[in-house]
């Protein structure tokens, strides 16, 4: 309860303040070092009580506990990273590895992502979430990845179909093309 109310009392001060931020970063990384599936459910509802700007942070926290695809699907080679979208490496947690947790803690964490998945998210915590559903291509997170085809952003439907297409996952939807970039040049 005592670090529960830590990282809720630095998850509002990170809202405005980019040390704050960092700050947040290395606490939830040293929360993530403890063991136990009690920071499955803490991490759940600090995301749930997360303002939209911090909301990438705690998908990546929560992807730490998805169970790994034995059998991975992807054929193509690994890109993209955590921190698409991020101005600086003040947005992103990296750990090498977390202390296990049950797999009951673990479907927990992965409903709790499969339950964010929107065409209403920001084009970040939608590449957060996609990417951290990506690394395992768990079955379960398929009809959460086929809710981006729709997103209003090209890039994050077309990744999203990417995604489901290197699972083998039929998608009827096509590339969505990007919007059109042009530069005026005046004499």
């Amino acid at each position: 309860d005592e670090d529960k109310l830590r990282v809720g009392e630095i998850a509002v001060e990170a809202a405005s303040a980019p040390e704050s931020r960092r700050r947040l970063i290395n606490l939830l990384e040293a929360y993530l070092k403890n063991p136990g599936d009690e920071r499955v459910g803490v991490l759940i509802e600090l995301a749930k009580a997360s303002p939209p700007e911090q909301l990438h942070l705690y998908i990546q926290a929560l992807a730490y506990f998805l169970a790994k695809n034995p059998k991975p699907a992807r054929k193509s080679g690994f890109f993209g990273f955590w921190g698409y979208g991020a101005s600086s490496r003040d947005e992103i947690i990296y750990l090498k590895e977390v202390p296990p947790v049950s797999a009951e803690a673990s479907q927990r964490a992965l409903k709790s992502l499969c339950d964010l998945a929107s065409p209403s998210l920001s084009n970040r915590d939608a590449y957060a979430l996609m990417r951290a559903l990506e690394m395992r291509y768990l079955e379960e997170s398929y009809p959460a990845l086929r809710r981006f085809l729709s997103h209003p952003a090209g890039s994050v439907a077309n990744r999203a179909r990417r995604i489901l297409l290197d699972a083998e996952q039929e998608v009827d939807v096509q590339d969505v093309p990007s919007r059109l970039k042009y530069r005026l040049l005046v004499n």
